[in-house]
């Protein structure tokens, strides 16, 4: 007879666009994703709940999950039926990450939940790529990896980055070596290149991949309007995070990235900017009302709020995310200077985007 409930998949993660760590996610739904780990990762993210600040810029974080060790699985195999406890609907993890060596996988928010079409990027931050546990030749390679990129001379490079063109209705893939390529002056260009897919793209063709969609559908690009918006709102988070970060110097971040992500889909960016002119009103209103209340006797006289729209959609979104190589209680005096001037660099590279959106 067959099961009511299909049982669940782990399935790879298409949103990724970076790293070495293979994501899945439950093929039955998108609200988390699954990422081999260590336990510095594991220890950061708990510790980072006691600065609520930084929590808002990061995924958030839902626990862990571990494969069953071969003495476990024989533990249920020889049990009693009676004393297994079968969670229906709970799929088994898949082989460990052998190259990481991993026991663990940590449970974190989709960042791309919401979005229909959505346009990545994510920016390496800082100029040293190893931490105190390398020994010499893992700092050797990470050096040669730096030299003569972005990393080096401007303290972040891109990793990865794919972009929706709504004009064609295809994606565009950067490959690794993309990010490499790219130089102190050629890096603006990559910037417009994502936030304007219809207009920029990078001369060498060879350093990305476009996908068509199995259907087709030419569209108009996502307006100017929306675009300012979404450059303002990543300088604004851009800048508190710089000046948050620089006065804590004891939080040390190596190989950590900022993830840029926002709605490529015309007709979806419409629908998440409707959604935050009601929020704002809301706000407003209850605001306003809050303020009327004190004069009210009866409290039944409140007027009634308006519902939410069901669906979550979101318009743009950045986080800091990766922090295998991440600690909390680092015996840095003052914050890092490759990794300020990262954030420095890339807040001034969006300026400048701004003035030249088209």
């Amino acid at each position: 007879m067959t099961s009511p409930h299909p049982q669940p998949q782990w399935i790879r993660y298409e949103g990724q666009v970076a790293g070495h760590d293979r994501l899945l996610q439950l093929d039955t739904n998108d609200v988390m994703v699954i990422k081999p780990c260590h336990a510095t990762e594991l220890v950061f993210y708990e510790e980072a709940q006691a600065y609520p600040t930084f929590y808002t810029w990061i995924p958030e974080c839902y626990g862990t999950l571990r494969a069953s060790t071969p003495a476990e699985q024989q533990l249920l195999t020889t049990a009693p039926q009676e004393s297994v406890v079968s969670l229906p609907g709970t799929p088994s993890l898949p082989p460990l990450d052998s190259q990481n060596n991993t026991e663990n996988h940590i449970c974190l928010e989709n960042l791309l939940r919401g979005f229909t079409r959505p346009c990545v990027l994510d920016l390496k931050l800082g100029k040293t790529l190893y931490d105190s546990r390398a020994n010499e030749a893992k700092k050797a390679k990470m050096q040669l990896n730096a030299q003569n990129t972005t990393t080096e001379s401007m303290g972040l490079r891109v990793s990865g980055m794919k972009v929706y063109d709504a004009t064609e209705d295809v994606y565009h893939i950067y490959k690794k070596s993309f990010g490499r390529s790219l130089t102190q002056e050629t890096l603006p260009d990559a910037f417009m290149a994502f936030l304007c897919p219809f207009s920029h793209t990078p001369s060498n063709t060879g350093l990305f991949e476009t996908v068509p969609n199995s259907n087709p559908s030419k569209n108009r690009p996502l307006p100017k309007n929306k675009r300012e918006w979404i450059v303002d709102r990543y300088i604004s988070d851009l800048v508190e995070m710089q000046d948050w970060i620089a006065n804590t110097p004891h939080l040390e971040m190596i190989g950590s990235s900022l993830l840029f992500v926002y709605e490529g889909d015309p007709e979806a960016a419409d629908k998440a900017w409707k959604r935050m002119l009601q929020e704002s009103k809301s706000s407003e209103a209850s605001i306003s009302s809050s303020k009327d209340s004190s004069d009210r006797d009866d409290p039944e006289e409140a007027p009634l709020e308006e519902e939410s729209p069901e669906e979550d959609t979101y318009l743009c979104d950045l986080r800091l995310i990766d922090f295998g190589h991440a600690q909390w209680q680092s015996q840095q005096t003052e914050q890092d200077k490759g990794l300020l001037e990262g954030l420095n660099h890339a807040i001034q590279l969006l300026k400048d985007c701004l003035l030249k959106l088209d």
